[in-house]
């Protein structure tokens, strides 16, 4: 009768996984039906995880692109006020230079008529 409950015990003996962190404590290891359902909540874990990484990592170089464009945008702006700044200081320089020959003019016709 012993044998018998004995080869009982051995035949339905649980699994058990030995926990480091606690010494003595012992946890049931599951069944692989058990095994199979947490192994596909954890890779839809994953997956959800992953497919929003990906969503972030896509808007943050979608938001990279708008900024290089933004700078090539800028950049082009700055050229053009550049451009625009030397005509004007162009523009400026050729006005001083009539200015200058125009008074040089009255002045030649100042000391004609006085001769």
């Amino acid at each position: 009768m012993q044998q018998i409950k004995n080869r009982e015990k051995k035949d339905t003996k649980q699994l058990y996984r030995f926990l480091p962190q606690s010494g003595s404590s012992h946890v049931t290891l599951c069944t692989s039906k058990e095994s199979s359902l947490k192994c596909n909540i954890l890779l839809q874990l994953l997956t959800a995880t992953t497919s929003k990484t990906l969503q972030i990592t896509q808007a943050q170089l979608q938001e990279i692109f708008y900024a290089q464009e933004h700078n090539q945008e800028t950049s082009f702006a700055q050229a053009q006020l550049q451009e625009t700044s030397i005509q004007t200081e162009l523009q400026r320089d050729l006005f001083e230079v009539e200015h200058l020959i125009y008074n040089q003019w009255c002045s030649q016709c100042k000391s004609d008529t006085d001769s």
